[in-house]
């Protein structure tokens, strides 16, 4: 595959910093024998056709290159290459979790977008014709970009899920050979990113769930926990064959993580029908300092290893046997305890459960506030740690806060909430 590399024309195909002429001796400098040459390499991809979530007309025509390589046993560091796989295919999953990939809004979204990327090419073609390795674009950019951005928002909403679909859709043709990288046989990592990606692919559920199911049989317990999470990403038929391997995983003695995996599931698969243990499970993840590991599990690559935050998406998502008194005190106990990114999941479930009709209304005053609500607003005013990342401030916070309508800086917080007690 790698000796077809050239025949694409990478020196018109356009990524986030101008012409892709660099991407294919970085496709073959992932199967070099010196590590550092693969680690740059794979950071560069990461940075030029996945560059912050957002893939690119060059992302699509590398898929396959990638495939070749993940999918070749000579190839090192194949989970490497399968993390970036995954990526190109949704970007960053904690919009994803635990609701699964919306493939059917993207391909919604992306109508009319195949036009657009057909008139942007040609409008490069025509104007500023390019070779692999011409320099210069630096000075004023691919002609395309121009072009894109003449575009009125909803077009560049259209071209843009067009690109985002098609890198999906790249990634969605070697699922088959993806599905083979979970036998016993695979070193663990490989088997653990294979079954991670099989996950976000609802419309192959019929074929992918009895791959993660036999994966979940397996000894590897984080193989195990992600193919049974998997399952309740695909939004699996709840059939004997799913219900045996969920029930058996969160009811015996399997590693807690593996018991974390199946509860996910459950809750994501049968809402408040998820049992008694499943619930139980969720809420001791929530409660437990981490497990010797902190806020981020090695293994477990959903919300980056927050397996913390991923139990509190999940019984958020439960509906009312997750919004009584002790699933919202123990959201409430753990965000003193949290900051910088592993905060945001559990704060977001804690808003949540706190405003269920959405933000108030502008100008409400503190007054009118729920006793969950003031009791969380008056917890986020007193703790300024949930507010900042690495001795910084983390503006993510503030911005989900300000979404239910609270002001979204603490100091502001605490005078809206002061001002109310001084009246």
């Amino acid at each position: 595959m790698l000796e077809r590399l050239d025949e694409t024309g990478w020196g018109r195909l356009t990524h986030a910093y101008g012409y892709a002429g660099d991407v294919p001796g970085q496709l073959r400098s992932l199967s070099s024998a010196e590590p550092e040459e693969r680690q740059a390499a794979l950071s560069a991809l990461y940075g030029n056709i996945f560059h912050q979530g957002t893939r690119y007309e060059a992302s699509a025509p590398a898929v396959p290159f990638l495939l070749a390589l993940a999918t070749d046993p000579g190839t090192p560091e194949r989970d490497g290459v399968l993390w970036l796989l995954a990526a190109l295919a949704i970007g960053y999953d904690d919009p994803f979790v635990p609701e699964g990939f919306p493939v059917a809004e993207l391909r919604r979204a992306a109508r009319g977008g195949a036009e657009l990327a057909a008139t942007a090419h040609a409008f490069e073609l025509a104007d500023r014709p390019r070779e692999a390795g011409d320099e210069g674009w630096e000075d004023d950019g691919p002609a395309r970009y121009f072009y894109e951005a003449s575009l009125s928002e909803a077009d560049q909403n259209r071209l843009g899920a067009h690109v985002a679909l098609a890198a999906y859709d790249a990634v969605r043709a070697g699922l088959p050979a993806v599905r083979e990288l979970t036998a016993e046989h695979e070193p663990p990592q490989i088997r653990r990113a294979a079954a991670y990606l099989l996950a976000w692919f609802p419309e192959d559920a019929a074929q992918s769930v009895p791959v993660l199911i036999a994966a979940a049989a397996g000894k590897d317990g984080p193989t195990a926990a992600i193919a049974l999470t998997g399952l309740g990403l695909l939004g699996a038929p709840y059939d004997a064959a799913v219900a045996g391997a969920l029930e058996s995983a969160v009811s015996g003695d399997a590693p807690e993580v593996v018991r974390w995996g199946a509860a996910t599931a459950l809750a994501r698969l049968r809402g408040p029908a998820a049992g008694e243990r499943a619930i139980g499970e969720l809420r001791a993840w929530l409660a437990r300092d981490g497990g010797g590991y902190g806020d981020r599990h090695p293994d477990i690559p959903f919300l980056d290893g927050n397996v913390r935050g991923y139990a509190a998406q999940s019984l958020r998502a439960l509906g009312d046997p997750a919004t009584d008194a002790a699933t919202f005190d123990g959201l409430l106990g753990q965000l003193p305890r949290l900051s910088g990114p592993p905060i945001l999941p559990v704060l977001d479930a804690a808003l949540a459960l706190a405003f269920p009709d959405g933000a108030i209304r502008p100008g409400t005053p503190a007054g009118e506030l729920t006793d969950r609500q003031r009791r969380l607003a008056g917890l986020l005013a007193d703790n300024p740690g949930c507010w900042r990342t690495e001795n910084r401030q983390f503006g993510n916070v503030g911005h989900l806060i300000a979404c239910y309508g609270l002001p979204g800086r603490q100091d502001r917080l605490a005078g809206y909430l002061a001002r109310e007690e001084a009246a």
